[in-house]
């Protein structure tokens, strides 16, 4: 019988990102590497590591700060620790600031106050709550590489570039509502990893989003509509239409719902009050000089500033309170390791931007979808904000997904071992530039 030889077949590109045969493959411990592994439960194992290491490195920072009692409103970049945590554990507070997160806290309270009935301290039970957030945050963004095919040591350096960013060690540390719309928004973008979702994952996902803050609206707008297949305008826009009034629709109900449990909550669909509210945080835009100068602070902290920490300072507010500031008017106030990552990092941006407009391979959705959520960002944040550092941190996980991305497209096995190394040492400059942060914070200086 004649033997038949196997056709061989052209190796794909070591750091080629190819989207799945099925839907739901990435779900497949087997299918969540590049090349998978002999043994499946290694990628499971990095993921517990990911998630339990950065829960507790988060929940270690939150009790030196509870222990310096300095967890209050406005300490640190006029973030709301008190409300938020009193939004979490507490039924008797003033909850008006569902004006803004409409469902924060009948998503929260329930997890919260029952911990504070196990454990006594609200205090305490908000940091755990927080930390256990920002870690589950590390561990998805490295399972959202490993779904793009990303290798998994790649995708490890992604993630610990994130979770070592400054805004991810204040923000998982310190209870507030980003780390929950954080979350949200790696849920959102994961929708487009591999074949992209339809409203069946975006309806719960936006659904989660926008009851965390309300402008992530156009985040489920944009991440949907990039999802969903271009066969004509009318029918995108009538599906996009169709989803983001179901997300609304559904917060409002639950809203009414939460007032009438807690009736200091605040509806965000009474107009009126929302501008009331959140006009005393618009920005100085009435001229170019303004705008441009607006610009170039959002770029500092979109790019240098949320991800490598410059120097902090003290300031005392007129009734005597310290409060903590970060030196933002140049980047003189980084240390040198910080300005050994600054270097790392713009290398591998521009090495990023070069490969989106060389590649048509990035020119799919999920690139196309981080794209316009970061300019999103940027065009609110023109508009809308006092304190960069609180505001302008929803792109870091953006960012840094489309820059890692970029650099996995099509590389020879030499050039992915150079960025792989450079990664490495970004993220050992990252974590020694922002140890002086997090002593900071701890000790409020």
């Amino acid at each position: 019988m004649e033997r038949i030889e196997p056709v061989p077949t052209e190796a794909p590109a070591p750091d080629a990102i190819a989207p799945p045969s099925e839907p739901l493959a990435f779900l497949r411990p087997s299918a969540l590497l590049r090349s998978p592994l002999p043994e499946p439960w290694r990628t499971l194992a990095v993921l517990g590591l990911l998630l339990c290491g950065f829960w507790m490195i988060y929940f270690h920072m939150g009790l030196s700060m509870e222990e310096r009692g300095t967890l209050r409103n406005n300490t640190f970049f006029h973030s709301d620790i008190g409300r938020v945590i009193s939004d979490m554990t507490r039924s008797d507070a003033n909850h008006g600031r569902t004006i803004v997160h409409p469902l924060f806290v009948l998503l929260t309270y329930p997890v919260g106050a029952g911990l504070t009935a196990v454990f006594g301290s609200p205090m305490r039970v908000a940091v755990a709550f927080n930390s256990f957030i920002g870690g589950v945050t590390v561990a998805l963004t490295c399972l959202f590489f490993l779904a793009c095919r990303v290798s998994l040591r790649r995708a490890v350096l992604g993630a610990l570039l994130l979770g070592f960013s400054s805004s991810h060690l204040y923000f998982g540390s310190a209870p507030e509502t980003y780390i929950f719309s954080c979350l949200s928004i790696i849920l959102l973008v994961m929708g487009l990893a591999g074949k992209p979702r339809g409203w069946r994952w975006y309806l719960p996902a936006g659904f989660f989003s926008f009851s965390m803050l309300v402008t992530n609206l156009a985040f489920v707008v944009i991440t949907y509509a990039t999802a969903v297949p271009w066969d004509s305008w009318w029918k995108v826009a009538r599906r996009v239409a169709l989803l983001a009034a179901g997300v609304v629709v559904i917060t409002m109900v639950l809203a009414l719902v939460q007032r009438a449990i807690w009736p200091s909550c605040q509806v965000f669909f009474e107009r009126s009050r929302v501008v009331e509210s959140e006009s005393r945080f618009t920005s100085d835009h009435h001229n170019l000089a303004k705008v441009l100068e607006r610009e170039g602070a959002l770029l500092r902290y979109v790019f240098v500033y949320d991800f490598f920490a410059p120097t902090t300072y003290v300031e005392k507010t007129s009734t005597g309170k310290p409060t903590l500031h970060i030196h933002s008017n140049s980047l003189s106030h980084i240390t040198l390791a910080g300005r050994a990552a600054i270097g790392l990092w713009f290398a591998l941006l521009l090495g990023a931007l070069w490969r989106t407009a060389k590649s048509p391979a990035l020119r799919k959705p999920l690139f196309i979808g981080l794209i316009l959520c970061v300019a999103y960002n940027f065009f609110l944040h023109t508009l809308y904000g006092d304190d960069l550092f609180l505001y302008s941190c929803n792109t870091c996980f953006l960012v840094v997904a489309w820059m890692i991305l970029c650099v996995s497209d099509g590389n020879t096995p030499r050039l992915a071992k150079i960025i792989d190394l450079m990664l490495l040492l970004l993220v050992s400059a990252e974590v020694l530039n922002n140890f002086h942060f997090v002593k900071a914070l701890a000790l409020m200086r």
